[in-house]
């Protein structure tokens, strides 16, 4: 699938629209970006999803619960979420 991202505010660079098929635009905020691009958490403005993203396949634990702790302070139900095991190697 080939979507199309478009900052939806400029300011901050921080609410985009994903478009994966024409006409419909799906909102996004980015919630937490590491000074060093290292990570990104990206959410669901309903708060019903979230992406806990890195450039590593594995992160520290303590950096993995601030993000975690991040996202909570913004109302998202961190019990919700799913770490998913990442591949090295490939």
């Amino acid at each position: 699938m080939h979507a199309i991202g478009t900052v939806l505010d400029k300011q901050t660079n921080a609410r985009w629209g994903v478009q994966f098929f024409w006409p419909f635009k799906a909102p996004y905020l980015v919630i937490d970006l590491a000074p060093d691009y290292s990570t990104t958490t990206i959410g669901y403005p309903s708060r019903d999803l979230i992406w806990i993203m890195a450039r590593t396949p594995t992160l520290p634990e303590s950096t993995y619960q601030s993000l975690l702790q991040n996202a909570s302070s913004q109302g998202y139900d961190i019990n919700r979420i799913v770490k998913v095991p990442q591949k090295t190697g490939q």
